[in-house]
């Protein structure tokens, strides 16, 4: 009796830290963007996604799962990804969703109006997102590095201003990393961002970011989810 009492007892005690493993799993944020956010091979080196440069930043923090798609639009991604995506989801995950670049292309498979399907769009995103008991995570796209006196041009225009506008209405969080990454950029100043694109390196992309833009994209998205209490 005593032996059969002792037994039922490590097996309580081995449930018990079996729950409490489940518990403790890192939490995850899944990315849903276009190529200034996503994964690229050594290499393309020093090309890099942010997204890249936050798996490494919360490496033992939070599992980052990066579903960005270089040249995804809202419209593209909708069609090509999303359903993948979202019957990934658990609950609880972050979904931090980045697009803007490639809604501005002129072509019927990218293109979408800021406030017309871009807005409906990402409003699906969202509601999908928390009917799969995600939290979504709107963001405003990156800038592209383009200077005027000693300022960052507004290059993404309406499109930034839909995405803040729809976080208001729905009560989603927001990182607006394009005023974040403005700011920040105009604080350094334009020779001393240069190195964050790979315009540094090739003389013609103002769009896409080095290793170096990367990590320091990163660091403003990390510090914003923190202040949000998401992370």
């Amino acid at each position: 009796m005593q032996r059969r009492a002792a037994l039922l007892s490590v097996l309580a005690l081995a449930g018990a830290w079996g729950l409490g493993a489940c518990h403790q799993r890192e939490p995850r944020v899944v990315l849903i963007g276009d190529s200034t956010m996503a994964d690229y091979p050594p290499a393309r080196a020093p090309l890099s996604g942010w997204g890249q440069a936050l798996r490494e930043r919360l490496r033992g923090k939070a599992e980052v799962i990066n579903r960005a798609v270089p040249g995804s639009s809202t419209l593209s991604y909708s069609r090509a990804n999303w359903q993948q995506t979202v019957t990934r989801l658990r609950k609880g995950d972050l979904l931090l969703i980045q697009f803007g670049h490639n809604d501005e292309r002129p072509d019927p498979w990218h293109n979408t109006k800021p406030w017309g399907q871009y807005r409906h769009l990402l409003t699906r995103f969202v509601m999908d997102a928390s009917d799969a008991g995600a939290i979504p995570v709107l963001m405003t796209p990156i800038p592209r590095y383009r200077f005027s006196e000693g300022h960052v041009s507004d290059t993404h225009g309406h499109y930034a201003k839909s995405v803040r506008g729809l976080a208001r209405e729905k009560g989603v969080p927001l990182v607006d990393l394009a005023t974040l990454a403005t700011e920040e950029m105009e604080r350094q100043g334009e020779i001393h961002v240069r190195p964050w694109y790979m315009l540094y390196f090739d003389g013609h992309d103002d769009v896409h970011l080095t290793n170096i833009g990367a990590k320091n994209m990163a660091v403003m998205v990390e510090s914003e989810l923190v202040r949000l209490g998401l992370l």
